[in-house]
C-alpha cells in the first residue's frame, strides 16, 4: 500500500510541477522575452523659437517664413515621427488682431496633424510700436490672443489638462504619452507673477508620476546662464522644487543657450533656450528638432531651416543629451529607422481624409496633401527625393491662398498671395528667399492697400498706405538700421496721416522709429487741434492746443509727461483766461484768472495743487474780496471791499463753512 500511495503522490506533485511550468513560468518567460525585444521608435518634438519678425507691420511681412516652418512640420510628421510642436513665445511682433490672424493661419497647417502648444512672450500681449504713443489706445491686448486662439481650440483635445484662468490659454497644462513615457507640458507666461508660479507649483505637485516639460518665454541666456532676474525667479520659485520636472524650454534672448540644473531632490533638469530672430531675414526660419531615442535614453538636438533647407552644425546648435549621464555631448545619434514606403493617409475622427503623404525608399516623392474637415484641399506640396519643388495652399472655401516654387529646397521666384474671395493680395519676387523691389498690396475689394519697396526682404524707402475707399491713409519713409546680423526698417522723417475724408490727421517727425521733433494733430474738419514737440516718444517742450476757430486754447511746458513751469489757458475769442505756475502737473505759486474782456477775476495761491493762503477775488463792479484758504477750504477772516477800497464786511469761515458775518 505504501508503495502505491507513494506513486500516487509522486504523480500528483509531478502534474502540479508540469502545470506550473506550462501555465505559470513559461508564459512569464515568453512575456519577459517579448518585452525585452520591444523597441520604441524614436520620436521628435519641435521647438518653434520667436516668430515675431515673420509677423510684423513694417519690417518685411515675412509670413511666408512662418508658413514654411509649419508646412514643413506637417509634411514631415510621418518620417520624423513628430509628436508635438512647442512655440517658445513672441508669436507676433505686436499684440494686434491682424497679426494674430496671420499667426493663426500659419499654425493652422498643424491642425489635426500634430498638436501644438505655445507660451506667450512680451510682444504677444503688448503694443510696442505703431500706432505710437500719441494715440490713445485702451485695448487689453490679451483679448486679441484669446480671440485668435480661444480655449476651445485646446480643451477639445484629449491632451488638454487645464488652465489657470478660465478662457485664457497662456497658463495651461497638457498630457502626452510618447513611447512608455508620460509627459505633462505646463506653460508659464512671460515674467510670471507670484499667483502664476503658485498655480504652476500646485499643478506640478498634483502629477508626481508625469515627467514635466516647462514652457516659458524668458529663461535661459545666450551665455548658458539663467536670465537675471526673471529666469532665476522661475528656477528658484518653481523648477528646482520638483523632482519630476525634466525639461525647461524658452526663447526671447539673442541666440541659443543651454544648461543642466540640479533640483532640490537631486534630479537633473535640462534647460534649453532657442532664438534666432536677430539673424538675417528675422531668423531665416530656423527651428529646433529634438529627436528622442527612448531605448538609449538619449536625445539628438538639431537646428534646421525649412526656408533655406539648411542645418546649423556648430556645437551650440547641434548636440545630443545623454539622460543617464546627465550631460550634453557631441555624439551624433542617427539610427536606422523603418523606411516609409508608398501612400500613407491619416483621417479625421469622422473618417474624412486629413492628410496624404507619398514615399519612395523612405523619401517624400510626389504630392503631400492636407485637407480641411470639409474635404477641400488645404495644402499641396510637391517633393522630389525629399526636396520640395512647389507649394500651393487653399482657403476652406476652395479658393487659392498662396502659391510658390522652390529652387534646391529654397522658396524662390514669383510668389502669389490671395484673399479668400480670390482677389489677389500681392504678387512679388523672392530672390535668395527675400523680397526685392516694389510690392503692391491689395484689399479684398481690389483697391490698393499699400505701396512698399523691399531690399533683401526689408521694407526701405517711401511707403504709402490707403483706405479701402482708395483715399491715402498715411505716408512715411523707412530707413534701414542693423543690429547684430538683423537689419530692420525704421520710420525716419515725416509721417503724414489722413482721415478718410482726405483731411490731414497728423504730421509727425520721426528719427529712427522714435517720435522726435515737432508734431501737429488735426480734427476731421481739418483745423489744427494740437502741436507739440517730441523727444524719443515723449512730449518735451511746448504743447499747444487750439480752438476750432484757430485761436490758441492752451499752452503748456511738458517734460517727461509732466507739466512744468507754467500753463496758460485762453478764451475762445482770444485773450488770457488763466495763468498757472506749475510743478509736476500741480499748481504751485500764484494763479491768475481773467474774463473775456481782460479784466482780472481772481488771484489764488497753491502749494502742490492745494489752495493755501490769501486769495483775491474781483467782482464786475470793481470791488474785491480777500479770502483765506487752508487745505482747499475757506478758513479764517474773509474781507469784502468796494471799488474805492472801502471795507464793506468781515466774515469768518471754518473748514469751508460760514460761522459769522460782521458788518463794518
Amino acid at each position: 500500500m505504501d508503495k502505491i500511495l507513494r506513486q500516487k503522490l509522486y504523480n500528483f506533485y509531478f502534474n502540479i510541477f508540469i502545470y506550473f511550468i506550462l501555465f505559470v513560468v513559461t508564459p512569464n518567460l515568453i512575456y519577459a522575452s517579448s518585452k525585452s525585444n520591444i523597441k520604441t521608435s524614436p520620436y521628435t518634438i519641435v521647438l518653434l523659437p520667436d516668430t515675431q519678425f515673420y509677423n510684423e507691420l513694417f519690417g518685411g511681412s515675412r509670413t511666408h517664413i512662418f508658413d514654411s516652418q509649419t508646412q514643413w512640420i506637417a509634411s514631415h510628421v510621418n518620417d520624423l515621427n513628430i509628436k508635438l510642436v512647442l512655440h517658445l513665445g513672441d508669436i507676433v511682433e505686436h499684440g494686434t488682431a491682424p497679426l494674430y490672424k496671420n499667426a493663426k493661419e500659419s499654425l493652422s497647417y498643424l491642425d489635426g496633424i500634430v498638436p501644438y502648444i505655445f507660451t506667450i512672450g512680451n510682444h504677444d500681449i503688448f503694443w510696442v510700436k505703431y500706432p505710437r504713443h500719441h494715440h490713445e489706445n485702451k485695448n487689453n491686448y490679451r483679448d486679441f490672443l484669446h480671440r485668435a486662439f480661444p480655449i476651445n481650440v485646446f480643451n477639445s483635445r484629449p491632451s488638454f489638462g487645464g488652465v489657470l484662468k478660465k478662457d485664457a490659454i497662456e497658463n495651461s497644462y497638457h498630457f502626452f504619452k510618447f513611447g512608455t513615457t508620460e509627459y505633462m507640458v505646463i506653460t508659464v507666461e512671460h515674467r510670471p507673477k507670484k499667483h502664476v508660479l503658485d498655480w504652476a507649483n500646485e499643478t506640478v505637485a498634483k502629477f508626481p508620476n508625469k515627467e514635466v516639460i516647462v514652457l516659458t518665454h524668458e529663461y535661459v541666456e545666450k551665455g548658458n546662464t539663467l536670465v537675471d532676474p526673471y529666469g532665476k525667479d522661475v528656477w528658484e520659485k518653481l523648477v528646482r522644487k520638483h523632482k519630476n520636472i525634466k525639461f525647461v524650454f524658452s526663447g526671447h534672448v539673442k541666440g541659443p543657450g543651454r544648461l543642466i540644473g540640479k533640483g532640490d531632490h537631486g534630479n537633473k533638469i535640462f534647460q534649453i533656450g532657442s532664438n534666432y530672430q536677430f539673424e538675417d531675414n528675422g531668423g531665416n526660419g530656423f527651428l529646433r528638432l529634438l529627436k528622442f531615442y527612448s531605448d538609449e535614453n538619449k536625445i539628438m538636438v538639431k537646428t534646421y531651416s525649412p526656408l533655406l533647407n539648411e542645418f546649423k552644425t556648430d556645437a551650440i546648435n547641434q548636440f545630443s543629451i545623454n539622460l543617464d549621464k546627465s550631460i550634453f555631448s557631441n555624439e551624433l545619434l542617427e539610427k536606422q529607422t523603418t523606411k516609409l514606403e508608398g501612400n500613407i493617409k491619416k483621417k479625421y475622427k469622422n473618417g474624412d481624409i486629413l492628410g496624404e503623404w507619398n514615399y519612395k525608399n523612405g523619401l517624400l516623392n510626389g504630392p503631400t496633401k492636407l485637407f480641411y474637415p470639409n474635404g477641400k484641399l488645404k495644402m499641396v506640396k510637391e517633393f522630389l527625393n525629399h526636396i520640395p519643388t512647389t507649394v500651393s495652399t487653399y482657403y476652406a472655401n476652395g479658393q487659392i491662398n498662396f502659391s510658390g516654387r522652390f529652387v534646391k529646397g529654397k522658396l524662390e521666384g514669383l510668389v502669389k498671395k490671395f484673399h479668400a474671395n480670390g482677389q489677389l493680395m500681392y504678387s512679388s519676387k523672392l530672390i535668395d528667399t527675400k523680397f526685392n523691389g516694389l510690392r503692391n498690396l491689395f484689399y479684398s475689394n481690389g483697391q490698393l492697400e499699400e505701396e512698399k519697396i523691399f531690399t533683401n526682404n526689408m521694407a526701405l524707402g517711401k511707403v504709402k498706405r490707403y483706405y479701402p475707399s482708395g483715399v491715402l491713409k498715411d505716408s512715411f519713409s523707412l530707413k534701414e538700421e542693423c543690429m547684430l546680423k538683423r537689419c530692420t526698417g525704421k520710420i525716419d522723417g515725416i509721417l503724414r496721416e489722413y482721415f478718410e475724408n482726405g483731411k490731414p490727421k497728423s504730421i509727425i517727425t520721426y528719427v529712427r522709429d522714435y517720435e522726435d521733433g515737432p508734431a501737429q494733430f488735426f480734427s476731421k474738419k481739418g483745423y489744427l487741434k494740437q502741436e507739440r514737440f517730441f523727444n524719443r516718444n515723449k512730449t518735451d517742450g511746448l504743447l499747444n492746443e487750439f480752438f476750432q476757430n484757430g485761436n490758441l486754447k492752451s499752452t503748456q511746458y511738458v517734460t517727461n509727461k509732466l507739466i512744468q513751469k507754467y500753463s496758460l489757458i485762453f478764451h475762445q475769442k482770444g485773450g488770457l483766461r488763466t495763468v498757472f505756475n506749475i510743478k509736476d502737473n500741480k499748481p504751485n505759486g500764484t494763479t491768475y484768472e481773467y474774463n473775456a474782456q481782460g479784466q482780472p477775476v481772481s488771484e489764488s495761491n497753491y502749494l502742490n495743487g492745494i489752495q493755501e493762503g490769501l486769495s483775491k477775488v474781483f467782482d464786475p463792479s470793481g470791488g474785491f474780496s480777500i479770502l483765506n484758504y487752508s487745505n482747499n477750504q475757506l478758513n479764517g477772516i474773509a474781507e469784502q471791499y468796494s471799488p474805492n477800497g472801502t471795507l464793506l464786511s468781515v466774515s469768518e469761515f471754518k473748514n469751508g463753512s460760514l460761522v459769522d458775518i460782521k458788518s463794518k
